[in-house]
């Protein structure tokens, strides 16, 4: 028995959206080439009202594609969001119990539904050889990175953070690691 696919319209869909692309496209040029034919052949009273009607339309058309933009991106923010809570929690207990469950039902998510920067940083992180020297803070930096990015993808403006604050709310000598780190590295002319 093969699999069958069978077209159904679907309002959100790349058809639809093709669809009502090209109608707006060919209302656009018909307005406009209505308004180069009464500025050419008609009376001058038609050519205020056809400039609003064009301006018009292409103001609702602009308005939907927009608003059909920011449903998307909010539904797919709601759906991450829990998942990056999860991570962060889960991260805070580490060591306290087995979470492969959870972090094989995160990874799926993560697959669906984040952007490239949170799979490149948590891929970074997951990679990462963890048994380095304990005062060596480069795994939580990676961590770090993880949850900017995330932040990042829910909507949040982190330039005025420096390396290490994100991670300080959960780690409080975070800074003196990573200046003992950094004055190691120099001193070993890394």
């Amino acid at each position: 028995m093969g699999l069958a696919f069978r077209f159904v319209p679907d309002e959100q869909g790349p058809l639809s959206r093709l669809f009502y692309g090209v109608l707006a496209a060919i209302i656009l040029l018909a307005g406009l080439g209505g308004l180069v034919l009464a500025v050419v052949e008609g009376p001058i009273e038609l050519i205020g009202p056809l400039i609003t009607a064009v301006g018009a339309l292409a103001a609702v058309l602009v308005d939907r594609a927009r608003a059909r933009k920011f449903q998307a991106e909010q539904t797919r923010r709601e759906k991450l969001a829990p998942i990056y809570e999860g991570l962060i929690s889960l991260a805070r207990r580490a060591g306290d119990q087995d979470n492969t469950e959870f972090l094989t039902k995160a990874t799926d998510r993560l697959m669906l539904w984040a952007p490239p920067p949170v799979i490149k940083a948590w891929n970074r992180w997951a990679s990462h050889d963890d048994t380095e020297d304990e005062d060596e803070p480069t795994n939580l930096l990676l961590w770090e990175g993880v949850v900017r990015e995330m932040r990042k993808d829910l909507g949040h403006k982190d330039d005025s953070l420096d390396r290490g604050d994100v991670l300080r709310l959960q780690v409080s000598d975070i800074h003196d690691a990573i200046a003992r780190s950094e004055r190691r590295q120099l001193g070993s002319g890394e």
